[in-house]
């Protein structure tokens, strides 16, 4: 069984960090139909 409270701070803040990169790699790569204003998969329309 995995032991949750064996994670280190450090593991946590990579897995935070290559979330948000992977985001902004989407948001860049995407067109805005998908990823932007009113976009089908990351809307960015802040509301």
């Amino acid at each position: 069984m995995i032991d949750l409270f064996a994670t280190s701070f450090d593991a946590i803040a990579l897995s935070a960090l290559t979330c948000l990169v992977f985001r902004e790699i989407l948001l860049i790569a995407l067109p805005n139909r998908l990823a932007g204003p009113g976009g089908s998969f990351i809307d960015t329309n802040p509301r």
